[in-house]
């Protein structure tokens, strides 16, 4: 049983490091990078958006491998997706901390 568990998290590890290598060099070929303009950025360098886009599908994926799409969890998967298309419309568009409020309540 250990080792179906090691497995999902090994896969999803390297989910990620396929997922966010890949990200990285389509984001800096398409030049979707987050400079620090404004208070609301905490870094001081330009960054690349869209990183959590790999977290979060690797985590997705590991989840549903471990607990087989089980309908008891339904709504998680749900709410986790919301949450992740929220981070994607935000890199988007900057959405106001009320909107993004808003769909997380």
């Amino acid at each position: 049983m250990l080792s179906y568990y090691v497995f999902w998290g090994v896969f999803s590890f390297f989910i990620t490091l396929v997922l966010s290598f890949l990200l990285l060099n389509y984001v800096k070929i398409s030049h979707f990078l987050d400079s620090p303009d404004n208070d609301r950025k905490l870094h001081n360098v330009t960054v690349p958006r869209y990183g959590g886009i790999a977290f979060s599908f690797s985590i997705l994926l590991g989840i549903i491998g471990l607990f087989k799409f089980d309908s008891q969890y339904f709504w998680v998967y749900i709410s986790f997706v919301l949450v992740i298309t929220l981070g994607i419309l935000d890199d988007l568009f900057r959405l106001s901390w009320r909107v993004k409020m808003l769909v997380q309540v």
